[in-house]
């Protein structure tokens, strides 16, 4: 069940104190009539604040929506503002919820030529995508994924990085470290991907891959920390498939390395960045 709570003139700092009374309430509530069938009922919230977080009406539900998600998330039980779930700068904001707004009502193919126009962005970055999509596909077929399986997946790769369509220019192009803000906006591609691709109904089973592939097998990845099975499989093939692609591929800023070197990065990563079933399936596929 779901409700929305409108507070006129009301900041987000004191709209995030009304929300976490209203938790307070409803939990002691619920522990003091709680049975045994509903013992583990939580209530988690999402704020968002006018014009910060939204424009409109629409705008301002949409964030509510994604801080609630965030929420729910982050264990439960807990309030979360539309802005904690993007950091960065204001600039950096406005521009994530200004494409995630634009993006909403597009089309399929919107979005494919929204993934071409990120590659091409950054002329070295042309084929990337589709170097991981042909390295994720063979992965797939040798561990045996049904065709339609290998088929979404060939298509998820193909998108992984869609969200960065939300992250500006000269971050992207940045030939050395990214500074702070820049790296929390960079890291936030894979939830904006995920959000673009989940609103379009043939699309939306890639979202979850889009979404975790930046995900640790160990558990120490973003953007949720997850681990193991817990991640996607097609998450899992992606990251490998990405991590041979960005160190053989040659960048004016990287050293690139050979397929021997690369191959043996991903051994050593193996059961703390990557699945070691799956770097042991890339390197059969691909060798």
């Amino acid at each position: 069940a779901g409700f929305a709570v409108v507070l006129p003139q009301t900041g987000s700092s004191t709209a995030r104190g009304v929300a976490e009374r209203l938790r307070q309430a409803v939990e002691a509530a619920l522990l003091e009539e709680s049975t045994v069938s509903d013992a583990n009922l939580t209530i988690s919230l999402g704020v968002a604040s006018f014009p910060s977080d939204g424009p409109s009406p629409e705008g301002l539900i949409r964030r509510a929506d994604v801080a609630l998600a965030a929420a729910k998330q982050r264990g439960r039980n807990q309030t979360c503002l539309a802005s904690d779930v993007l950091g960065g700068t204001p600039d950096m904001k406005r521009t994530f919820w200004e494409v995630a707004e634009y993006l909403e009502a597009a089309s399929a193919n919107t979005i494919y030529a929204m993934a071409a126009a990120v590659d091409a962005r950054d002329h070295c970055t042309y084929i990337h995508s589709r170097n991981v999509s042909n390295y994720a596909v063979a992965m797939g077929r040798a561990i045996g994924l049904p065709k339609k399986k290998v088929e979404r997946l060939r298509i998820t790769a193909l998108l992984h990085d869609i969200g960065k369509i939300g992250v500006s220019d000269s971050t992207i192009r940045k030939p050395g470290p990214l500074n702070k803000d820049e790296w929390e906006m960079m890291k936030k591609h894979s939830e904006l991907g995920a959000t673009i691709v989940g609103h379009i109904p043939e699309l939306a089973d890639c979202a979850p891959a889009i979404r975790h592939h930046h995900e640790w097998y160990d558990g120490s990845g973003y953007p949720h920390g997850i681990k193991g099975k817990d991640i996607p499989v097609e998450a899992r093939i992606i990251a490998v498939a990405e991590a041979y692609d960005t160190m053989t591929t040659p960048r004016s800023y990287r050293h690139t390395i050979s397929r021997e070197q690369a191959v043996e990065e991903l051994r050593r990563c193996s059961s703390t960045q990557f699945d070691p079933a799956l770097v042991l399936a890339f390197i059969n596929a691909t060798g």
